[in-house]
Parts: C-alpha cells; structure tokens; sequence
C-alpha cells in the first residue's frame, strides 16, 4: 500500500453545531494518490486525442456555473476557475444539481461493496447518511466569532475564504449543492482488474480497483444516462479506492477518491466513498471542497507545493467532527483563496485566516517567482 499514517486534530468551534474534540491517526494518501490520478487520465486522454481540462472561458447553459479570475504574484498572471459566481461582484444564490450515483461494486472473488446496505446509526444506509449530512443538510457555522451563516459545510467554507469581499449586500451569497440521487447502478470488476486489499478505516479489507476501468465507467455513465451538462455528476461507493493493473497484477491503492472532467464535454464529476481509509464523509467532504474550487482541474497559482489550487490536498490530515441529526460526521479541513495567492496577511479570508479551521498562520511556503522557487519560513513578506 502507497500509504501512510498523519494525524487528524479534530477541534474546532462551529456555533450551535456542536464539536467533539479528538485526535486520531487515520491511514490516508490524498495527495500524492491524486496526483497520479490526474497524471494516468491525463495521459489517457491523450492517447485518444483529447484533452483533460476546460481552458478559461465564458460559461454556457448547458455547463455547471463557474466564475474566472487571476491571481497576480511576482508580475505574473496565474489563471483560475471556480464553481458558483464571482463573490466579488454581489449578492447571488447558485443551486448546482449534484446527481448522486450509488455504486455497487461486486469483485471478481464474488464479495458485494454497496453502500445501499450498509448500516449507518440513526440513518437508514451510507445512500441516507451521505444525503442526510453537513454536506447537503444545513447547519450552523460559527468562525472565530463570526457566523458564516445557516447552510452546507463548502458553502460556508467559500463564504469564509471570501468573507471580506462580500459586502454587506453580498453576504445573500452561497453556493448550494442539491442532490438529486439516482437509481443504484452495479458494475461488476474485470479479472485482475479488483480485489480486496488492507487498511480500511474500519479494520478490515477495502475493495481495490483499477483507476482506467473505474474512470470509464463513470464517463460511459455520464454519457449515456442523460446527466445534465450544467450538473455535477457525484459517484457514490463503499470502501473502496484505486489502484492501476501493471498488466500483471494491479499494483496496490494509491487514491481514496478523486475528481476529473470528462474527456468528451469537460464536464466536472468526483466519486468518494463511504469510508475508505478515513471515516464515513471525510473524503467526499475533500473532493467536493476541489472540484469547487478546482472544478476542471486546470486552476495554476504561484504556490510551488500545490500549483492546481486543490483546497483538501494541503490539509488532507486536518479533521473536525460535526454532529448532524444524531450521528457525529468527519469532515476534512479545507484551504482558503489566500494560501494559495501567497498574501500576508490574508485579504480576502474571514479572521484573515488560512484555512477552514485556521490551521495554518502563514500563506503557502514555496511560491514561484521570475528568479525561481521562493522558500519562505516564518512570515513572509506582504504579496505585491
């Protein structure tokens, strides 16, 4: 197993949602795993001739909301998209339909992965407990004394990112995700192409399988089952991550989950499990923060250690327990605009601070300039 074990620091404050305060070690390998998720599908598209990655431009109707900007750093110009509107320009309230896809994964030695049954307290399956959370449910987000309003854990966390350019008029802004769950699929794995393997959150085994025919599958989905191009396709599994078939054997998990475009519209989809090597929504609560604010996967900015703005990967061991509706979720810290642009102090943030959590004092570290690649430890200077 490509893994390894980070502490999770769960502690933090969120208003009338209470917080229960714990530290743990969960086996967990985001980064890198998706990393070399996006290096595979991209080399796949091109052998076939296409590229993975809407470049920046106007939205359609028929293509989920996204809004562009720039981050200027060192006299350069690094080009990014997000989903919903630009927080600077107003008040305005964007609903993305977020089709959820349930997926039953039956491996080649027979044993059945399906979140459909299993038992989640207080809920009637992983399907309910996904639907039923601080992910699509509404609760009360406190930061710092601040109240980032009555809504979904990403909204109030892009509300903080962005929380001094909304002005008093601005502060009706949100970015809502409505799910609307779909008929359960099954998709059978290939011989070699899944098995079982250690290190679930659980103890026990999780369900392995190659990232090429796992990807296909959800694009063939997307493109057969009528998925509306202006909403967010959301794969929906049990314990399970990716691996990739050496064409000997498939060569161990390096990914929990991840989020791409498909290769024929660019059209932003993730997939996450229930559980995995972390507790039940963590993932999801990171790969649906990254396609919010990396949503075609071709974000830059100057920050050397994560150059495509992916808001879990610099947190990925920073979690907090949220209770909702009589069960205690875990979700992951997410990165604020500001690390990611290098300003300090912050500009844009709530409490002018990093991350979700405030986990982090200092912008990102490593930013590249026109002399090279810029160290900085400590504080760093005020961003020009």
């Amino acid at each position: 197993m490509n893994s390894k074990f980070l502490p999770v620091v769960m502690a933090f404050s969120l208003g009338c949602t209470a917080v229960a305060t714990a530290q743990k070690q969960y086996k967990i390998n985001l980064r890198e795993g998706e990393a070399k998720v996006r290096k595979i599908l991209a080399e796949k598209a091109a052998t076939e001739g296409k590229t993975l990655g809407r470049t920046q431009a106007a939205p359609t109707p028929a293509t989920v909301t996204y809004w562009s900007g720039t981050i200027n750093y060192d006299a350069y110009q690094f080009p990014f998209t997000m989903l919903g509107t630009d927080p600077r320009e107003g008040p305005a309230t964007t609903v993305i339909p977020v089709y959820v896809i349930p997926v039953k994964i039956v491996l080649p030695d027979g044993s059945v992965w399906d979140p459909a049954t299993v038992a989640v307290p207080n809920r009637a399956n992983a399907i309910d407990g996904t639907i039923n959370s601080p992910i699509f449910g509404k609760s009360s987000w406190m930061n710092g004394g601040v109240n980032l309003g009555y809504t979904q854990y990403t909204d109030a966390f892009q509300r903080g990112s962005f929380w001094k350019d909304l002005h008093e008029e601005g502060r009706n802004y949100h970015i809502l995700f409505q799910p609307v769950v779909q008929r359960e699929v099954e998709w059978d794995v290939p011989s070699n192409l899944g098995t079982q393997t250690p290190g679930a959150f659980n103890g026990g085994n999780m369900a392995e399988i190659d990232i090429n025919w796992f990807d296909e599958q959800q694009q063939s989905y997307i493109a057969s089952a009528g998925v509306p191009g202006n909403a967010l396709p959301f794969f929906l599994t049990y314990n399970t991550c990716e691996g990739q078939f050496d064409g000997v054997e498939l060569t161990g998990c390096f990914a929990g989950a991840y989020h791409s475009t498909t290769f024929a519209s660019n059209q932003p989809y993730l997939n996450a499990p229930w559980e995995g090597f972390v507790p039940d929504l963590f993932i999801l609560s990171h790969e649906l923060g990254e396609t919010l604010g990396d949503p075609f996967t071709n974000n830059v900015s100057p920050c050397w250690f994560d150059t495509n703005m992916e808001t879990g990967d610099p947190v990925q061991s920073f979690g907090m327990t949220v209770p909702f509706a009589g069960y205690d979720y875990t979700l992951e810290d997410l990165v604020f605009y500001d690390w990611f642009t290098a300003n300090y102090p912050a500009r844009h943030s709530v409490n002018q601070q990093y991350t979700f959590m405030g986990v982090y004092k200092y912008p990102c570290s490593g930013t590249l300039t026109k002399t090279g690649l810029n160290l900085v430890f400590g504080p760093p200077s005020p961003s020009k």
